[in-house]
């Protein structure tokens, strides 16, 4: 456990550490970006020289690319954020001795995990013991469960379908394969 404490207070935690927008932050970059500034600016020229018509042309177009752009957005991040399905929330991890369940956010590099039927890897590693099936069709569209033995590849984003193994994680957070997959995404 000092150990794992260790690690993750090093960065080697599975926690993806990138910043994602809030829904306030989207609609202030979309109104305020340069373009609509110089659009703004030009519907006050034109009050101020009383074309109210073409004024409220330029404004109602303006008002139209900010509302399109920020929903499109607003929904491309929510989308992303569901997209965070692919690590799964809980992981049961061997620590001291002892079997643990801990959120997937807390797994360290070098955690011995146990996968179980119906869990989801939480992080890259190798197979140590005993045999698993794993269905990778979100990773490899391959819809037929893999076999693992000691020794074979686990990926994250996959999900054991059958059996049980134990395996160390070796890459997460970022450098984990489905985190680099959302990466991509984003």
């Amino acid at each position: 456990t000092a150990e794992a404490q260790e690690k993750a207070d090093a960065g080697l935690a599975n926690s993806d550490g990138a910043h994602q927008r809030t829904d306030g932050e989207i609609v202030r970059a979309n109104a305020l970006s340069f373009y609509n500034i110089i659009l703004f600016g030009l519907v006050a020229a034109l009050l101020a020289v009383a074309q109210f018509r073409d004024a409220l042309f330029v404004w109602t177009v303006t008002a139209a690319n900010v509302a399109v752009s920020t929903y499109q957005e607003i929904r491309a991040t929510h989308t992303l954020r569901d997209l965070k399905a692919l690590t799964a929330p809980h992981a049961t991890v061997v620590r001291d001795g002892v079997e643990a369940p801990i959120l997937s956010e807390n797994v360290v590099q070098g955690d011995l995990i146990h996968l179980k039927q119906g869990d989801q890897v939480v992080a890259d590693g190798h197979v140590v013991s005993r045999n698993a099936e794993v269905d990778e069709s979100l990773l490899t569209g391959e819809s037929d469960s893999i076999p693992k033995r000691p020794g074979d590849e686990l990926r994250s984003g996959s999900f054991c379908t059958a059996g049980d193994c134990y395996y160390t994680a070796e890459q997460v957070g970022a450098q984990a394969y489905a985190m680099r997959l959302t990466s991509d995404a984003r």
